[in-house]
């Protein structure tokens, strides 16, 4: 009995789990607000490609973001393997239905690629994009995204 007493003593001194204070920072999102609205693109894909360049080859990542619960709704885009900064990405896609709107020249669109490793990739979107005809656009004002493949 008295060490039942002491082991029930000792488990219940034991620290309370703080992770309900400090939750982990989520990891492989992309979330952007596309004309007003949060969109949160929950399944990723990322996908290596080496380009041959005429025997001077390079590697691009291409990153497709879909809504598990809306597969209308999908963002893709192209960027340099391990590049960092705004020059990197050179395509970026947004399709809402039967809808593109992409990074066309003139608009001021803007990803920035922070963090650029062979398993994690990290920045930030914003601007304007545009359809093929160039007479609709959507504004993404602020969108960032986490990916870990």
């Amino acid at each position: 009995m008295f060490i039942t007493a002491i082991a029930l003593t000792s488990l219940s001194s034991c620290s309370k789990d703080d992770s309900k204070n400090n939750p982990a920072q989520p990891t492989n999102f992309l979330t952007a607000i596309i004309n007003g609205v949060t969109l949160n693109f929950d399944t990723l894909k990322v996908v290596k490609e080496v380009v041959p360049n005429d025997g001077d080859p390079y590697t691009d990542l291409i990153v497709t973001a879909t809504k598990s619960d809306d597969h209308s709704k999908s963002i893709i885009f192209n960027l340099q393997h391990l590049q960092v900064g705004t020059e990197t990405c050179y395509y970026f896609d947004y399709t809402d239905g039967d809808i593109n709107y992409d990074s066309a020249i003139g608009n001021s669109f803007e990803v920035n690629i922070t963090v650029n490793t062979p398993n994690k990739l990290k920045g930030n979107i914003t601007g304007r994009l545009s359809d093929s005809s160039n007479t609709n656009s959507i504004v993404i004002p602020s969108g960032s995204f986490d990916i870990t493949y």
